[in-house]
């Protein structure tokens, strides 16, 4: 599923909602997983946002992507 900027809130709450219904099935997924699944689903043009995404050491969270993806 790919996302544009206007359809990024939408997106985000489908992704929670499969998480959450993930976590109720006893499958956990890790903040990396949960992290490739949104970079994943972005416009070509998100390119240098992802990839400042992708270098970073440690993890990003799920509410930490949403906050960056808003204020692009």
């Amino acid at each position: 599923m790919k996302i544009t900027k206007e359809g990024i809130s939408s997106y985000f709450m489908k992704i929670c909602e499969m998480r959450d219904k993930l976590q109720e099935i006893g499958k956990v997924m890790s903040d990396r997983e949960m992290t490739t699944v949104v970079l994943n689903a972005l416009p070509e043009d998100w390119g240098s946002f992802t990839s400042i995404i992708y270098s970073k050491k440690e993890a990003t969270t799920l509410n930490e992507m949403w906050s960056l993806c808003r204020t692009k």
